[in-house]
This record gives structure tokens, sequence and C-alpha cells, in this order.
């Protein structure tokens, strides 16, 4: 699973919360989260794998809006104990 997914961080302050099979299709839901109050805006989530499609989902794992990906790696912000879920597709 390493190998699959690497999550470089500026600050040790995101981590995964769940690596799962999507339930209705053949996607893998990763869901990330900030814990300790601080808003980073360069979280960057490298994949060993070539990525097809990247979304992110609401609650209940629907597709939301679709989310970028450079050079194998999806760029984001996230806030103050903000949860993070993205379905990605390989």
């Amino acid at each position: 699973m390493s190998d699959i997914f690497r999550l470089a961080l500026r600050k040790a302050i995101t981590f995964f919360d769940t690596i799962k099979r999507a339930e209705d299709e053949q996607a893998w839901i990763l869901r990330l989260h900030e814990y300790k109050n601080h808003r980073d805006k360069a979280v960057s989530l490298r994949f060993g794998l070539l990525t097809r499609k990247i979304v992110q989902p609401g609650l209940m794992e629907n597709e939301n809006g679709g989310a970028e990906l450079l050079d194998k790696s999806l760029c984001f912000s996230i806030g103050c104990y903000e949860i993070k879920t993205f379905k990605v597709w390989f």
C-alpha cells in the first residue's frame, strides 16, 4: 500500500483516517484530516500508480466535483480540523 499512496507534507498536521475500496465501483476512498488546529495551503498527495480520475465526493461518497492532479500529485489546501475525502480511480 505504501507504493500506491505517499503523503508529502510541509508540516506534520495531516494524516489518513481511511483508505478503502469504494462500495459501488472500482475506486478507492481516501479520507484525511488536519488534527493540530493549523491550516496548510500545500498538502501534496503523491500516487505511485497512474491515476485515471480523482473527485472530491460528499459524505455519502457521491461525486461533487473533480480534483486537480499534477505530475502524479494531488495538491490541496486544508483548514483547521478539516476532513478531506477523495475518490481515486487507477
